[in-house]
């Protein structure tokens, strides 16, 4: 024997104790003890590669240092060639559509699932591209299974392929397709009655089926119900003023105080108005005395317009006419060549020096005739042109607004006029009103009573 099986090298004998035992040196013995060495020899690896290994060498955590690349399947690879990966990597050949690789150590059979990795050199222009590793039977590359390619699956130049082949069908798998992102839109999509992706309090997703009722909307548990409609009979209100109406925002009526004279101002605050819209206010009211005429003055310009009523005003005088002026800042009964244009009847003139802005005059009229009047001024503030409107009733048929004994409308508009009876309209205010007759030399009033209403 040479090694005793543990890689341990055993003589067969002891020349110390051959001496000892007088045991002299003998060709048998000689040859046997070098017969054991050159066995042990042969049994070592030799340096030059002359020896074939018998059988697994256990390495006990050393390893083979310096070593060179692997050059065929039987072949050690180095750290080094597994680290750079060019083992199972090569950069294609061939065309766009019939691919090649030749590898560094041959491939010169395929097994199922073995995987190969390949620098494209162009985009697959047919969906039947082929895959041929070292000269081996070309294959057609499918991806998904089995799937044909998309033209455009091996996007290009550079695209690093990773192919498994599948044995059982000879065909290589694009485990790395192109990732193609389309355009979802409405003619793309397509929709089924599966309620797996529905919207619901866990997730977002599709809106459910409609009801196909109008009435019905779909509720915060994504059900089809009819909502509650909120009515006076179903709304309940509070004291609470968060959402009242103000001055920046639409909003609730705030709570009534319950006063009957209060209303609500732009403010938002309840409190009683300097004057009721629509409503009126007396100004001047009074009895005509034995005077020749009477002057309404200082009339306030905070109203909406005025209202001029007069109650059967007769004069002392037979055949008086009453007459109506107004100051715009003239000065009541104005003496000078610059008039109002006075309208008598159904015609315009212009009144003589000494009657006065003259807004209205009836005929002269006969003793104990009474007349009635009621004028109107819609603007009668700085600014608007001065139009009036009003409604007599003189109580005879001797008159020139009407052939009848009733009541009849006149209205007309103030004009200045510039001494050559060139009309111009009147834009100053109304502050003064005077109420006399046609002829002041003779006769004072004897009836009737007045009053100026200013319209709120």
């Amino acid at each position: 024997m040479a090694f005793n099986g543990s890689g341990t090298f055993q003589r067969l004998y002891s020349w110390v104790n051959d001496a000892a035992a007088n045991i002299k040196i003998r060709a048998d013995r000689m040859d046997n003890e070098m017969n054991g060495m050159a066995t042990g020899l042969s049994t070592c690896i030799t340096k030059d590669g002359q020896t074939t290994v018998t059988a697994n060498l256990p390495m006990a955590g050393f390893i083979h240092t310096g070593v060179g690349d692997g050059t065929a399947r039987t072949n050690y690879a180095s750290v080094g060639q597994a680290q750079d990966g060019k083992l199972n990597w090569v950069a294609a050949g061939g065309t766009a559509d019939a691919i090649t690789a030749v590898y560094a150590i041959a491939v010169t059979a395929v097994a199922d699932g073995q995987l190969f990795y390949v620098r494209a050199g162009a985009a697959n222009a047919t969906t039947t591209p082929t895959f041929s590793p070292s000269g081996l039977t070309a294959r057609t590359i499918v991806k998904n299974g089995g799937s044909a390619l998309g033209i455009g699956d091996i996007s290009g130049s550079g695209h690093e392929m990773i192919l498994r082949y599948n044995l059982a069908n000879t065909r290589y798998e694009l485990l790395n397709p192109a990732i193609t992102v389309s355009t979802v839109t409405d003619a793309t999509i397509s929709t089924s009655d599966i309620t797996t992706n529905n919207a619901s309090t866990a997730k977002h997703g599709w809106l459910k089926k409609l009801s196909n009722v109008a009435t019905e909307y779909m509720d915060g548990t994504g059900a089809w119900s009819v909502p509650p409609v909120t009515t006076d009979a179903t709304m309940t209100t509070t004291d609470i003023t968060t959402n009242n109406a103000s001055t920046s925002k639409h909003g609730f009526l705030k709570k009534l105080d319950n006063t009957a004279t209060n209303y609500m101002d732009g403010t938002g605050a309840w409190s009683v108005p300097a004057g009721t819209p629509g409503g009126l206010t007396t100004i001047a009211s009074g009895s005509f005395g034995a005077v020749t005429a009477v002057d309404i003055t200082s009339i306030p310009a905070t109203y909406r317009g005025l209202v001029l009523y007069i109650y059967n005003a007769s004069n002392s005088v037979a055949t008086r006419g009453l007459m109506i002026n107004v100051n715009t800042g003239q000065g009541i009964g104005v003496n000078h060549t610059q008039q109002y244009t006075q309208i008598s009847g159904t015609t315009i003139t212009n009144p003589t020096a000494g009657s006065g802005a003259c807004l209205w005059t009836t005929v002269t009229q006969t003793a104990a005739q009474v007349t009635n009047v009621m004028i109107s001024f819609p603007a009668y503030q700085s600014g608007p042109i001065k139009t009036w409107s009003g409604e007599v009733n003189p109580a005879t048929t001797a008159n020139t607004w009407a052939t009848a004994a009733t009541n009849i409308w006149v209205n007309g508009m103030l004009f200045l006029t510039d001494g050559a009876s060139n009309a111009i309209p009147e834009t100053r205010a109304i502050t003064g009103i005077r109420i006399t007759w046609d002829n002041v030399a003779t006769g004072v009033f004897d009836g009737g009573t007045y009053t100026l209403y200013g319209v709120n």
